[in-house]
């Protein structure tokens, strides 16, 4: 340790050892954390199988800023594994805040290529085989420039801004960068259900409308009259089948649209 008689860089030096310090003891935790949550969705029973099942529950690993999912959001994605029997090749997050899923992710699915899409990433020191690019969802250029480089995608998840705009936006451009049978999940879907008068005003819901007019393609009623935002009608052929949570929606796409040159 430093005498009474620090020098102002001896101590800045200090700081940055010690939060480097911090930064690396909380991706080791979340690392060990992720990997006893897939083992846990999986259904491979560990030491400490009850103590995490506590955690889930009362919601520490999220408020913690662990695992950013809550027990809701978990309970969705092991139903979804199961029952979709996933083995996705390249994953996209959409809102990665601390990483904590992202390591969730890869801990799940090790062959797979994840990538984070962040409007202010500030994650460093990330493992093999996972990476964080900067952008804006609702920017269909920088999400087009995200796929060339990345997809195309077997899953994507939008956890990001939760604004209805911005997922629609997402969705309709990351569409054509998917995969035959790719999962597309958005979250959240309560956030546009809040009263007005909240410090965020996250817009008119469309995913309703777009639910309503994927079940009735399914039973083979005309679909030409209901309300739904035009830029997701050509979408409705393109989804094999959904599934839905109390917060959350699964959109199988069986052979996506073709990708738009321009842009």
């Amino acid at each position: 340790m430093f005498g009474p008689f620090a020098t102002p860089s001896e101590v800045r030096r200090l700081r940055g050892e010690l939060k480097a310090a911090r930064s690396l003891a909380t991706r080791l935790l979340q690392s060990k954390l992720a990997e006893a949550l897939a083992a846990q969705m999986l259904r491979r029973h560990t030491r400490d199988f009850e103590a995490l099942q506590e955690f889930v529950e009362k919601g520490v690993l999220s408020r913690a800023a662990i695992v950013h999912k809550t027990e809701d959001s978990l309970a969705f994605y092991r139903r979804l594994i199961r029952g979709y029997d996933l083995a996705p090749e390249r994953i996209l997050e959409i809102g990665v805040k601390g990483g904590g899923s992202l390591l969730l992710w890869r801990a799940l699915f090790p062959q797979a290529r994840v990538v984070g899409l962040d409007i202010k990433p500030t994650l460093k020191d990330l493992p093999e085989g996972i990476a964080v690019v900067r952008g804006d969802q609702s920017d269909p250029k920088a999400l087009k420039r995200l796929a060339r480089n990345h997809g195309p995608f077997d899953l994507v998840i939008d956890d990001g801004s939760h604004v209805s705009e911005h997922q629609r936006i997402s969705f309709v451009t990351l569409s054509r960068y998917l995969r035959p049978g790719a999962l597309y999940v958005i979250e959240d879907l309560h956030t546009v259900a809040k009263p007005a008068g909240g410090e965020v005003d996250y817009g008119a819901d469309v995913w309703g409308d777009f639910v309503r007019a994927v079940f009735w393609r399914f039973q083979k009623r005309p679909v030409e009259e209901l309300p739904l935002h035009e830029s997701l009608r050509p979408l409705l052929r393109h989804v094999t089948d959904m599934t839905m949570g109390r917060r959350q929606l699964a959109l199988r796409i069986g052979e996506p649209p073709e990708p738009v040159d321009e842009g």
